[in-house]
């Protein structure tokens, strides 16, 4: 039973980070995250400033949501962009036989990097798209607590980093008033998890050392369906529905035991083959566009309603299905648009937003908040888009002296886009 929980909390270290991987269930195994168990848009930073409506999407990664979305223009766009991330007092989230551990430790992190690259083009009534997009956490600090006892000393350490990336392909056809698309994702991860346990005893001057490396590899299929309704010219509404097709984790496990008081020496490896599982979705949405818009300027203001069905969702971890209680979600976004003409053909955009993210434990049962702001300008052919996105919640961690303790764990997301209209 040790060595099974040994080799789980090797996981569970960096919990508050891990949602960053748009995100597959099987590896959320606290019951609050500090971030969110759903997806934050790191590849587009139009969508990220009106906080991930729809309707609000960059045109060449618009069917990421809705698979009937085409956002704003016609004729073909291209979209490169690029993030930055500041995670404030993440907390280490780890349990080795049933403690909880690091509960008081807080640190903060910045990472940057490149997020995706997206095209889409029309033919007519039809309309195609693809992409790729990437996030990481390229490498955590390594960590390291130690504890004094009255006859021996208890250290423990370790480090995570892990990238999930995605392909996306979409079709859509318009008839008359109504848009209907489909989508297929690819998404596949790779993380890397490494613990270290060592105990020294005073009289005699040795160790035990217990190692755990993880490293584990998942792939998954997503289809979805959209449609869109142009009710009125200022009125659109949207349904899209995403379900996924259950994929796999591959796990590789090599523990390593020292015991150095009888020169013992155990280095093993396990692999398991779990079940990768996520919740099937539907998202409503609308649109409202000002009346004297023209030249694609005035205001939009969009909203999604998103109903998450994680009730059916088991968790299966190294084998064995998780205690998990989750209840289906309820989340809702809304953004808004604001452009003004410069000139001709330039366009600078305004854009704010705000959702409230439901959570799925039952316990305690959350709802997470989050803002967003952006700036866009469209220069001729050439966009330029900027968005930032916050989101916070207090936590209660418990220390080593098992008192609990209230913290407010925020993070700080940033997305750069440039794109290109022909």
């Amino acid at each position: 039973m040790k060595k099974l929980l040994l080799l789980a909390g090797s996981l569970c270290l960096l919990a508050p980070a891990l949602p960053l991987f748009a995100q597959s269930l099987d590896y959320r195994q606290e019951d609050a995250p500090a971030i969110s168990w759903n997806p934050i848009l790191f590849h587009d930073a139009r969508g990220l400033a009106c906080a991930g409506v729809s309707f609000l999407r960059s045109a060449a990664v618009a069917g990421a949501g809705n698979p009937a979305m085409r956002g704003l223009g016609g004729g073909w766009n291209f979209l490169v962009s690029g993030y930055a991330a500041m995670y404030q007092n993440a907390a280490y989230w780890g349990f080795n036989e049933g403690l909880y551990y690091f509960k008081e430790d807080v640190m903060s992190r910045r990472q940057s990097g490149w997020s995706s690259v997206a095209v889409s083009g029309s033919w007519g009534d039809w309309r195609i798209s693809a992409g790729y997009r990437y996030s990481a956490i390229h490498s955590f600090p390594d960590f390291a607590r130690k504890f004094n006892y009255s006859s021996s000393s208890y250290e423990i350490n370790g480090l995570f980093s892990g990238q999930e990336q995605a392909i996306l392909a979409g079709l859509s056809r318009s008839f008359g008033a109504v848009t209907a698309g489909l989508r297929l994702e690819y998404r596949f991860s790779s993380r890397k998890a490494y613990v270290e346990e060592k105990d020294t005893y005073f009289a005699s001057h040795l160790a035990d050392l217990t190692a755990t490396a993880v490293e584990q590899n998942g792939r998954q299929f997503i289809p979805a369906l959209g449609l869109t309704l142009h009710v009125a010219p200022t009125f659109d509404l949207g349904l899209a529905l995403e379900w996924p097709i259950n994929g796999t984790m591959e796990r590789i496990v090599t523990p390593e035991f020292y015991y150095q008081t009888y020169q013992v020496r155990i280095k093993e490896a396990y692999s398991f083959s779990d079940r990768l599982e996520q919740p099937k979705r539907l998202t409503f949405s609308g649109a409202w566009n000002s009346p004297e818009r023209s030249n694609q300027t005035g205001l939009t203001l969009a909203w999604d309603v998103d109903y998450a069905l994680w009730k059916s969702c088991q968790v299966e971890f190294f084998a064995a299905v998780q205690p998990l209680i989750l209840r289906n979600t309820v989340g809702f976004a809304i953004g808004g648009e604001y452009r003004f003409p410069l000139g001709r053909q330039d366009i600078l955009s305004i854009r704010a937003g705000f959702k409230a993210d439901a959570q799925p434990p039952i316990l305690p049962k959350q709802t997470l908040s989050g803002w967003s702001l952006g700036l866009g300008n469209r220069l001729g052919a050439f966009t330029l888009d900027l968005g930032v996105w916050f989101s916070g919640c207090t936590m209660s961690f418990e220390d080593t002296n098992r008192a609990f303790i209230n913290r407010k764990v925020n993070h700080w997301i940033w997305v750069a886009g440039l794109g290109i209209q022909l």
